[in-house]
């Protein structure tokens, strides 16, 4: 018994070995096939296994300051640099004409590790006087593009 689940082994023989390499080819066969239907190459269907993140963040009463001080420039740099992994970034406000009280980011990268790694490199966050959450996203319609 491992972890709570008990595991049998039904073959010593070899045979096993042979199901799970054809069990590979299938799900390997089946992957192309369903790349192909939709025009994505099986490389690009991988790259698509990335995951996606969505941070939160939310300004402290000193973020004010930071933005006057050291103006979209640094932060915005920042975001172009590393614009193949965060996808969107935009601040947020209570009402249209209201301050910024945050912002929202949705990043595409293949750990939790390199998103918590993006956020805590920005010079916002560096700042201090931000906090965020962050949060695992799956897109809706995975078929359709959106350009913003």
């Amino acid at each position: 018994m491992t972890g709570g689940c008990a595991f049998k082994d039904v073959a010593h023989d070899g045979q096993r070995d042979g199901v799970i390499v054809g069990r590979i080819e299938l799900v390997a066969a089946l992957l192309r096939a369903s790349a192909d239907s939709r025009g994505i190459s099986p490389i690009d269907q991988i790259e698509r296994a990335r995951m996606r993140w969505v941070a939160i963040f939310q300004d402290g009463p000193g973020m004010v300051s930071v933005r006057n001080e050291r103006g979209l420039a640094e932060h915005l740099g920042y975001l172009r640099q590393h614009a193949k992994e965060i996808l969107i970034a935009g601040g947020l406000r209570e009402a249209p004409e209201g301050p910024i009280v945050g912002g929202l980011w949705v990043m595409d990268v293949a750990t939790r590790e390199r998103a918590v790694e993006l956020v805590a490199n920005d010079p916002y966050f560096a700042s201090g006087q931000r906090t965020y959450r962050l949060l695992t996203w799956a897109k809706a319609l995975e078929e359709r593009e959106a350009l913003l």
